[in-house]
Formats: structure tokens, sequence, C-alpha cells
């Protein structure tokens, strides 16, 4: 079966005619495109790539590309509440909500790799020192702690000199604890 590729993309302005487009198997297409993506970080061409190698279903592609071209215009609340229902209706999908879950802890967890290599920490520390960052004494935390009873809610700061009360201990529990990270080479 040939493809139909377009030499000069549409979404950069070429056109349907016979000069701009080259019959293809499906692999040279998918290929075409994969190299497009990754030469010009387009996303039409990863969308394109990802269809053709059957990574994405169709439906979802034409989401994303509407998502892409919606960005670039203005909404009306009755759109706003529309994508609203559909997006929560597709986290209602648990197959779905898994995959998004997964796909955001990986990014966090690649995240927070990179965000503590020595470079990025020194990095970090500069950054920190020229923009007057809170630092030692003026750090809003200085001289003080956090202890909680297990509980988001019973999570308080304490200055460090004061005696730690029973059904307490140090330190704080967030909605969504990260990962642990970087240890002690935090700035």
């Amino acid at each position: 079966m040939k493809h139909q590729h377009h030499i000069i993309p549409k979404y950069m302005g070429g056109s349907d005619s016979s000069d701009n487009l080259i019959g293809l198997s499906i692999t040279q297409h998918a290929m075409f495109h994969y190299c497009n993506w990754r030469l010009w970080n387009k996303k039409e061409d990863e969308w394109a790539w990802k269809g053709l190698v059957k990574y994405l279903p169709k439906k979802e592609i034409i989401s994303q590309l509407i998502a892409e071209s919606n960005k670039r215009r203005p909404h009306s609340q009755l759109s706003k509440d529309v994508s609203s229902k559909l997006l929560k209706e597709r986290w209602n999908d648990p197959e779905f909500k898994a995959k998004q879950v997964e796909l955001l802890r990986k990014i966090s967890h690649d995240a927070r790799l990179l965000a503590c290599t020595p470079d990025a920490i020194e990095k970090k520390k500069k950054s920190f020192q020229k923009i007057g960052h809170q630092q030692g004494e003026k750090n809003s935390m200085y001289g003080k702690m956090w202890i909680t009873d297990g509980t988001k809610e019973g999570s308080y700061r304490i200055d460090k000199n004061q005696t730690i009360p029973d059904g307490f201990r140090k330190g704080r529990v967030l909605l969504n604890p990260p990962d642990k990270h970087c240890g002690d080479a935090a700035v």
C-alpha cells in the first residue's frame, strides 16, 4: 500500500499538488516523519510517526492536534466547559488514568535525577547567590524545623530548640511526597 507523503508538510505551508507529494510505503512514511520529528522537534511529525507505527490510536492523535490548535486561539466559556467535561470523562477511564500517572511519575523522577547532578547543584548554588536567594539567616526556615503527627494537616513549623511534643515526629507530610533525592546535597 502506498502512502502519499507531503515533501513540504501541510503544517509548514505545503500543498496537495503532485509536485509536493511522493508515494511511500508505510515504513518509509513512518521513517520520514520520525526523522523530521527528531531533526526539527515538530509535534505534528511526532504524531504522524506515532500514528503510522500504531503507537497512538487515530482518535488520540486527532485529540492532540485539536488541543494544539486550540492553544493558539481564545476560548469561549462553553468551549472550556466542554473540554473540561471531556477531560474528566477520560480521567474516569482507569487505563488512561494509569498511563498518565505513570508518565507523570517517570517525568518527575527523571527531572529529579537531572536536578541532582553535581553540575545542576553547582548551577543552582550560583543562581541563588546571584539573586540573593534566602540563604543562612535570611532563610525563613533558619532555626526552624517541621514536625508532623503523620498527617498533612498535622504538619507544623517550630523552633529547632523546642521539644517535639508527644505524638509528633520530625518531618513533614506533603500531599504527594517526592521520592528521596539529592540527600544532603541540597543548597
